[in-house]
């Protein structure tokens, strides 16, 4: 937690590039570009980061297996290369 109150300038400042790039890749009206404009907009007002302060380790753990769930399903290629 330490190293996120001390890099958070950083941080944001990748995910913000980040983020523009997957408005690139779902340029398309939809619910993936939904879900990016929804975590870009938690980003941005500090929301997501107070939330993952109050998440547990577990629960944190949790959330990374959803994602990748979710990151499997719509990009398997990119899974399966990934798991080698």
């Amino acid at each position: 937690m330490a190293w996120a109150g001390r890099s958070y300038k950083n941080a944001l400042r990748v995910l913000k590039s980040l983020f523009a790039r997957l408005l690139e890749v779902f340029r398309r009206s939809g619910p993936l570009r939904d879900i990016v404009l929804s975590l870009q907009k938690e980003v941005v007002e500090g929301d997501l980061l107070r939330d993952c302060v109050e998440l547990g380790a577990g629960d944190l753990k949790g959330l990374v297996q959803i994602v990748k769930d979710i990151t499997r399903q719509y990009f398997p290629a990119a899974a399966s290369r990934s798991e080698l």
